[in-house]
């Protein structure tokens, strides 16, 4: 298993990355190693973990899984562990239109990692554009007012069914 793989090109310098062993496990290392240090996480089987990118690319990537987790952590309430991920990762897939086998994070590019980003905050985040109360996943919370960009707004089920009556007496039906 130990040995070069030519098809892997390094994400910095661009020479080819070399399978290598560490006591976690296997890697891809570069083959200018010290003098470029990147590397690339590699499955059992020796196959590449996603595709190797840049240090942005890597940070944007970190990025969107944290955003990811904290979906799956809001389902996880209720649900076993593997459940909630597999639900979180269902829903990314639905929204973003993408099969099973391309929806990985490992292998996303840097404008799909900002992508991932944008659209679980507007999932986990939507603030009552009437009192406030803030939206995360499905529950309301009380909350102040954050002014954080980003954060969608809309009605809490309260303030929704008072907007209803206003239009219903005004004869404007809200459906």
């Amino acid at each position: 298993m130990k040995g070069e793989r030519h098809d892997l090109k390094c994400p910095e310098c661009g020479e080819r990355m070399v399978l290598r062993s560490s006591k976690f496990g296997l890697f891809y290392g570069c083959s200018r190693y010290p003098k470029c240090r990147a590397a690339h996480g590699a499955n059992a089987d020796g196959s590449p973990l996603g595709v190797p990118a840049d240090a942005e690319t890597r940070a944007v990537r970190h990025a969107a899984h944290e955003a990811l987790d904290a979906i799956w952590g809001l389902v996880l309430r209720g649900n076993g562990r593997a459940s909630a991920r597999r639900e979180a990762y269902r829903w990314l897939r639905h929204t973003m239109g993408m099969r099973a086998e391309n929806c990985h994070i490992a292998s996303f590019d840097k404008e799909t990692c900002e992508r991932v980003v944008m659209l679980c905050k507007a999932k986990t985040e939507v603030r009552c554009c009437v009192c406030g109360r803030l939206r995360i996943w499905k529950r309301w919370f009380c909350a102040e007012p954050s002014g954080r960009e980003g954060i969608s707004h809309s009605y809490c089920p309260d303030c929704l069914a008072r907007e209803r009556q206003k239009l219903e007496r005004h004869g404007i039906r809200y459906e």
